[in-house]
């Protein structure tokens, strides 16, 4: 018959390491980065190398942002009167 502490235990310590993975998972897919990354937060110092290197790295969601930013020309707004369109745009 099992040990029902130790198996307990160990339940607990799988659950803690999933929520671990599951952080890091999410932190670099929303950087952009494959989330298969996340699994370098188990390897010891690795997971301190990549943490500082996902601070100060440049992150392929903030390259897309800029480039669409420096591609996006603003419609200008309708000319108005107290809310009255005086004149609709032609494209």
């Amino acid at each position: 018959m099992p040990d029902w502490q130790t198996v307990s235990e160990a339940f607990v310590v799988l659950v803690f390491l999933a929520g671990i993975v599951l952080i890091w998972e999410r932190i670099f897919s929303k950087a952009g980065y494959s989330a298969w990354l996340g699994l370098t937060g188990f390897i010891p110092i690795v997971n301190i190398i990549m943490l500082v290197w996902l601070a100060f790295a440049d992150w392929p969601v903030r390259s897309e942002l800029m480039r669409l930013r420096e591609n996006y020309i603003p419609k200008p707004p309708p000319r108005s009167i107290g809310g009255i369109v005086l004149e609709e745009e032609k494209e």
